[in-house]
């Protein structure tokens, strides 16, 4: 399996590796690898490297990281093979593979920063976390019609901030125990109250809590995500969805507007009206109008309004190009699909960001929080592409 020491004398060039950290689970996993029909199999893990070695990507060692969860679903060999390379000092496990993998390859303190990681996933739930990624390269494969693998070098490339935020969103239901449709509209569907004295989310929100519960799946009932306690239920929640707000290109603030009357966007904040300033301090807004849009949601359809403001609003694809915009008539509600970004004077441009449940507090009233969640990241399409 290659050494795990990096070779000091290893030739450089434009496929030379100065090493390659292995998701496990990922490969182990992947049933268009053979043997075909197995949940996971170690001989896709060996498969896979056998590609490698025989490939024109050059590496001077291989590392691997699994998911603590994989060992128990191999066979018999699968698992002597697993806790030999672990004996080794080539392999780790990790509750959660993919965050090790990263910290690996890119933390300042890690023995294998710099290495490369062998893997189909994109890592959209990590983005924000790692934006080294956009950057970065990736051993990815295809399986031919017999199961071998063929690897190659790609780019991890952007990420579309719809898809980060789906992919984020899914993470945390699963961390929450919200693992099954039935059981993730039945948290979204409704407000819970906590009633420990002590929780600090019950000091929080007395009346009920903002974010979603953890489903304690052997009682059949929802918790607490701070204390545990068992809630109680707290009357029907909206259903919501994330706006992201963008100012020249970067990311500044995100928000939630819920299912009813709306929320306005505009220039100043007021009751139900969503301040740009407040996002944008000393930004020049004069060509925003005190209350421009109106955005509402029914079910999962956006709709935003252009309450005729002075300077309108236009409505285009994600790609940056400006000659393919459309204005919104003032007056008229219109539909805002997902793939679509609104753009309002001053340099802001309003996204959807795919996210459908409020998990950390997020809410949508008169005080709207608009403070961005994590670092500032820029808008993905309209970064470099890098091959």
């Amino acid at each position: 399996m290659g050494s795990l020491t990096p070779d000091s004398d290893f030739p450089k060039g434009d496929n030379a590796l100065a090493g390659v950290l292995l998701d496990g689970s990922n490969i182990c996993r992947d049933t268009s690898i053979a043997p075909r029909g197995a949940v996971a199999a170690w001989e896709r893990l060996e498969l896979l490297l056998h590609s490698l070695e025989a490939s024109t990507i050059q590496f001077s060692y291989v590392y691997v990281v699994a998911d603590r969860s994989l060992y128990y679903k191999l066979d018999e060999p699968g698992q002597q093979n697993l806790r030999e390379m672990r004996n080794q000092g080539k392999l780790e496990e990790a509750r959660i593979a993919d965050e090790r993998l990263l910290e690996l390859a890119f933390s300042n303190v890690s023995d294998h920063k710099g290495a490369t990681i062998a893997t189909c996933d994109r890592f959209d739930d990590f983005r924000r976390r790692y934006p080294e990624l956009e950057d970065a390269k990736a051993i990815a494969w295809s399986a031919d019609d017999s199961g071998i693998p063929s690897p190659v070098l790609r780019s991890f490339g952007p990420r579309p901030h719809q898809q980060m935020s789906r992919k984020e969103e899914l993470g945390e239901l699963y961390d929450r125990g919200l693992r099954r449709y039935e059981v993730e509209n039945r948290a979204a569907s409704r407000y819970y109250r906590c009633q420990e004295e002590e929780c600090l989310l019950a000091k929080l929100w007395p009346d009920r809590l903002k974010e979603l519960p953890r489903y304690d799946q052997d009682h059949d009932r929802f918790v607490c995500p701070s204390c545990k306690a068992p809630l109680n239920d707290a009357g029907p929640r909206p259903s919501a969805v994330a706006v992201i707000v963008f100012f020249e290109e970067v990311e500044r603030a995100r928000f939630l507007i819920e299912d009813g009357p709306g929320v306005m966007v505009g220039r100043n904040r007021s009751k139900n009206c969503v301040g740009l300033k407040e996002f944008l301090p000393g930004s020049d807004l004069a060509k925003v109008s005190r209350k421009h849009i109106k955005l509402a949601l029914d079910g999962r359809s956006v709709t935003v309004e252009d309450l005729d403001s002075k300077n309108g609003t236009r409505i285009g694809g994600l790609e940056n190009d400006s000659a393919t915009t459309e204005e919104i008539p003032p007056g008229r509600e219109c539909s805002w699909p997902l793939n679509r970004r609104l753009i309002l004077p001053s340099g802001v441009t309003l996204e959807r960001s795919g996210r459908r449940h409020p998990i950390i507090g997020d809410h949508a009233d008169d005080s709207l929080p608009t403070a961005p969640s994590g670092q500032i990241t820029e808008r993905a399409d309209v970064l470099p592409t890098h091959d």
